[in-house]
């Protein structure tokens, strides 16, 4: 019983202090409000952009090898290419508060595609998607320079392999030759059997190689893209207007209580 009359004497007597200071209580909880309010209206919603690229890469035999593993794309957009082209618009931009964006990328499930995220207002949507757009085609060229040295390379490596198959039909060709000039005996009729089916292999083979070298290799070459083009989120992310309302009421209420029962510490102090 005691107890509980000394609570009740307490929050009465807590009651009394904010009566004495009310003038203080309304005055610091206005202000407050008035200020998360004004900060309300004053906020703009601000969206996240984002874009999805596919990496490119070749098909060797059966496998398609990527140019690139996805975290070491990763790595190069986040250390090199995104630093670079926020530098250069930042350097043509000084003044744009898009000169101070953020994007980070991101593989979703380990796959072979790469998202480019970003935040920004809807008046700024033009230029996060130039920005966007602006570092899928530096990956793009990136990626080129790569794949062509691949594409040169494994042409390097079937004409190599169309020279050595050539010289062996050749080689072959001359052999038949010569048994078929010196008669054909009964006894290498079999040799000119093999000679002749291993000739039809080696320039079925011989098709095949040239077949890969005019057609195959730009049939088996995917180059990196975008698979679509930036999009903007229907919604606002982040906190919203209507929340930060709510939580200015509710700060005001706060700060205002902390006001009045600092003031009367201070004048307990003085007496």
């Amino acid at each position: 019983m005691n107890h509980q009359a000394s609570d009740e004497i307490d929050l009465i007597e807590l009651w009394g202090i904010l009566r004495r200071h009310a003038r203080l209580f309304i005055g610091v909880s206005l202000s407050v409000l008035v200020a998360g309010l004004v900060y309300a209206a004053l906020y703009v919603p601000r969206y996240d952009y984002n874009v999805t690229i596919q990496i490119g890469g070749m098909r060797d035999k059966s496998a398609f090898d990527l140019i690139d593993k996805p975290q070491s794309v990763i790595s190069a957009l986040k250390e090199s290419i995104i630093p670079e082209v926020i530098s250069k618009y930042a350097a043509t931009h000084p003044n744009s508060p898009i000169s101070r964006i953020k994007i980070d990328a991101i593989n979703p499930l380990n796959s072979d595609v790469v998202v480019l995220t970003a935040r920004g207002t809807a008046d700024q949507q033009a230029d996060v998607t130039s920005l966007l757009n602006t570092v899928v085609t530096s990956l793009d060229a990136s990626h080129g320079s790569l794949l062509k040295l691949r594409i040169d390379a494994t042409k390097k490596l079937l004409l190599t392999e169309i020279s050595d198959a050539n010289a062996q039909v050749v080689k072959l060709v001359r052999s038949r030759d010569e048994i078929t000039r010196k008669g054909g005996a009964s006894d290498q009729a079999l040799t000119l059997l093999l000679l002749d089916d291993q000739i039809s292999k080696l320039q079925t083979y011989l098709f095949n190689l040239r077949q890969q070298l005019e057609v195959g290799l730009v049939a088996d070459v995917r180059m990196t893209k975008e698979i679509a083009p930036p999009q903007r989120s229907v919604t606002p992310s982040g906190i919203s207007r209507s929340i930060i309302v709510v939580l200015t009421v509710l700060l005001s209420v706060f700060v205002a209580i902390f006001f009045v029962f600092l003031s009367h510490f201070f004048q307990l102090a003085k007496e």
